[in-house]
């Protein structure tokens, strides 16, 4: 849980986590290799993990509904914003 424990230590703001965004457009995050084939993800500060567990949960049932009525429906995978890049700290 972001909030109390497991927050992201400054000293990887900049360094692993090098973008923020939203995940599914809801969920403010910081993002580590946004480009790469397999980005880090860490809810921000002062919110609780499971929010993007919660979030995958609607986002999959709902492409669940929509492949009942069209099986050749591809499933879009997961859906993630970029919206700024951290300056790196100064050294």
């Amino acid at each position: 849980m972001a909030v109390i424990f497991g927050r992201v230590p400054k000293a990887e703001l900049g360094t692993v986590y090098t973008h923020v965004g939203r995940f599914y457009g809801i969920i403010p995050v910081y993002i580590g290799d946004p480009f790469g084939p397999a980005p880090v993800v860490a809810v921000r500060n002062g919110l609780p993990e499971w929010l993007l567990d919660a979030a995958d949960l609607v986002w999959n049932l709902a492409v669940a509904a929509r492949r009942l009525f069209d099986p050749t429906f591809p499933h879009p995978g997961f859906m993630m914003a970029v919206t700024g890049e951290i300056k790196k700290p100064r050294s």
